[in-house]
């Protein structure tokens, strides 16, 4: 993965085309903190994290069903590239863990 920090954004190039997600807010948590936003190619961190949206949505996980949303109900490593959909890296690990995964409770950041 190349990945790179601009304008506090970490990512990959931008492309020209136009966004219809709002690429300044993670897209797993909506909002807009000093964390940079993640944004990466790599097809393994689109498909995983969108199988941890999927399954916490399931679950009822406040976090997913508001990501779930943005992406008209399921989430697919091809939609999440077509908003052009960043995150930051600790709702990244949140969404991924295998205990929240598990139990449908976020981790403790602490």
């Amino acid at each position: 993965i190349f990945c790179y920090v601009r304008n506090g954004v970490i990512g990959k190039s931008r492309s020209k085309k136009r966004r219809v997600f709002d690429s300044s807010k993670c897209f797993l948590c909506t909002e807009r903190n000093s964390e940079p936003v993640v944004v990466c190619s790599s097809e393994l961190s689109f498909e995983t994290l969108c199988d941890a949206v999927n399954k916490l949505a399931n679950l009822n996980y406040d976090d997913a069903l508001k990501a779930v949303r943005q992406v008209d109900g399921v989430c697919t490593p091809q939609h999440l590239k077509e908003i052009d959909a960043h995150w930051h890296l600790s709702c990244y690990k949140k969404f991924t863990h295998k205990r929240t995964l598990s139990t449908g409770k976020a981790i403790s950041s602490n």
